[in-house]
């Protein structure tokens, strides 16, 4: 599996010395296959009991950008897309977290290459895909496309979830001739119609429609134009428009072009699918296909009109000829990711007794006797801990990060601080002893705050399944863990006053009442309560915010609680809300 975007003629294992395989969290990175604009692409994989070992994909951002929030929000928001959707045509997501600051995305491995790379080496070969190919590939693609604008979320409501991005090198096609979208980095899920001010953030300028492009509203559509441009690249071998000297020239000459007049006057294209590439690619999106059903039934009549034939043997002996130099090398990959890896070396492995000198000698008893009860060397018993170095300046999670590790700092300094905009508020300064991450025990995996280290610092990191064997009572450990959900609810409590705007405070308020009493099995929200922990004293303006998110269903208000319908939908206008772009909500 290649990263889209990569313009590189090959993977970058051809090119640099062997990978040494390495432990990454509880994943083993066995080669890295290609570096992309922000990622680099691993195959990885896990392993359970019984000698299970299943291959995956782990997809991480680079260093450079996991500074840079737009980056960072561009990948979460990657894998918070592809939870929603579970398609054979959708690449799909296993997981998703930080490790040692470095934020990952677990995905199916997919044995194949993009469209990007399939035309290029067809073009090279001298063997373009045949018609019935490029019908398969583009029949494929709509269904997974259909899917994902028609996808409804857990309340029913629909998503209308918009890729923005198709293009050559986000479409995968295995060597079983089966084809997947992937890189949902830009994909949005259209709570209602929104404009986007000036050019899109990312994804190829040369596949992105005219709305897009001049930035007027947006829908479905546009990926309905996408398909169109990638049909057109794959019959007729060159893409429908080249890069200029500038983008503004791009953009222009995109604007310009009169697609249906380059259609008609390509040879290469087949006279019975020039009406689908025009409809598809319509500079008007009112004159394209109203939903990519429409665009797949039009093309499957043509093909029974044509007795055209979409035969998947002659698919995969196609792609056999075409890759036989990556077939060969996806082989070699995966022959070692099933053999044993490597071991670790000793400075990263699980740390022993004799590294915990310096820490209070009951801490070391009770690890020890954790230790004993795993087995291993009796001198040197191995510890369900292991040590994390982290340089000055270092992030080492932020709010909404997934993750299931505690810390304890052996050395050297941790901020702890709360985020809201531009806006940070110091919650705790710590240091050597001290325990942070320890919301993890209670939540579902997610951050409630910012932690970085002030100065060069080693810390502990224990997973939350062995931190419950260092509470040995019962009893001890349930107040610990009521004690941590207070500590949790006092943070998102901290959180409120950083937002400025009385709407956002408000909203605010909602979903941490909500997500607190779900956690002690209750759905409704007191407005007293509400009102009296955000110091809201203008009724007459909560009750017009009231009116507008019940018109807006996302809850239902009886004097004196409120039951939340959609709170994905309420945490959307939150962040939009307070993003940096500060969008109102009219009432």
């Amino acid at each position: 599996m290649t990263e889209p975007g990569t313009n590189r003629s090959a993977p970058l294992s051809d090119r640099q010395p062997p990978f040494t395989p390495k432990r990454f969290g509880r994943y083993e990175l066995i080669d890295r296959i290609s570096r992309g604009g922000m990622s680099d692409i691993y195959l990885a994989k896990t392993v359970g009991i019984n000698g299970f070992q299943k291959p995956l994909v782990i997809k991480k951002l680079l260093p450079e950008y996991s500074e840079k929030p737009r980056y960072v929000q561009r990948f979460i928001n990657e894998g918070k897309t592809l939870s929603h959707l579970n398609h054979a045509n959708i690449v799909q997501i296993l997981d998703m977290g930080v490790v040692d600051g470095e934020y990952f995305i677990a995905l199916e491995y997919i044995e194949g290459r993009n469209v990007a790379h399939l035309l290029a080496k067809a073009k090279r070969n001298d063997r373009p895909p045949s018609l019935e190919f490029c019908l398969h590939v583009v029949l494929e693609l709509a269904k997974g496309l259909a899917y994902a604008h028609r996808r409804r979320g857990p309340h029913g409501e629909g998503l209308m979830l918009v890729h923005q991005d198709i293009n050559s090198f986000n479409v995968m096609v295995s060597y079983e001739a089966e084809v997947k979208i992937i890189d949902f980095g830009i994909a949005r899920i259209f709570l209602e119609p929104s404009g986007w001010q000036g050019l899109p953030v990312a994804g190829k300028l040369l596949y992105f429609s005219p709305e897009q492009l001049k930035g007027q509203n947006i829908d479905h559509r546009v990926d309905i134009y996408g398909t169109g441009v990638l049909f057109y690249e794959l019959i007729a071998g060159e893409r429908l428009i080249q890069h200029q000297e500038s983008i503004g020239d791009t953009v222009k000459m995109i604007l310009q072009t009169d697609v249906n007049q380059r259609i008609r006057d390509n040879d290469r294209i087949p006279e019975i699918v020039r009406p689908v590439l025009e409809k598809s690619m319509a500079r008007d999106p009112n004159d394209r296909y109203a939903w990519m059903e429409d665009m797949a039934a039009h093309i499957r009549s043509l093909i029974r009109e044509n007795s055209l034939e979409l035969d998947h043997a002659r698919f995969v002996s196609y792609l056999a000829d075409i890759f036989p130099r990556e077939m060969s090398l996806d082989a070699r990959r995966l022959r070692r990711l099933m053999e044993e890896a490597p071991p670790l070396p000793a400075s990263t492995g699980p740390l022993t007794v004799r590294d915990l000198q310096g820490f209070p000698d009951e801490v070391v008893k009770q690890l020890s006797m954790i230790a004993d009860e795993r087995g291993g060397d009796a001198e040197t018993p191995r510890l369900p801990v292991r040590p994390v170095n982290y340089p000055a300046g270092r992030v080492i999670f932020r709010q909404g990060d997934q993750g299931t590790e505690c810390y304890v700092i052996r050395s050297g300094k941790v901020r702890l601080f709360l985020k809201s905009g531009r806006v940070e508020q110091t919650v705790a300064l710590l240091g050597e002893g001290d325990f942070f991450g320890e919301t993890t025990l209670v939540d579902k995996d997610e951050r409630n705050l910012n932690a970085t280290a002030l100065e060069d610092t080693t810390c502990l990191a224990i997973e939350r399944e062995w931190f419950a064997r260092l509470v040995p009572h019962d009893l001890s450990r349930i107040l610990v863990l009521r004690l941590v959900e207070r500590l949790r609810d006092s943070v998102w409590l901290l959180g409120g006053p950083l937002f400025q705007d009385p709407l956002c405070r408000f909203i605010y308020g909602l979903i941490f009442l909500y997500r607190r009493n779900i956690a002690r099995n209750g759905s409704e929200v007191d407005l007293v309560e509400l009102m009296e922990l955000l110091r809201l004293d203008d009724r007459e303006l909560v009750e017009k915010y009231l009116a507008k998110l019940q018109a807006l269903q996302i809850l239902e208000v009886s004097e004196p609680t409120v039951r939340i319908k959609n709170i994905e939908k309420l945490e959307n206008i939150l962040e939009l809300l307070a993003g940096e772009k500060k969008l109102t909500l009219k009432l």
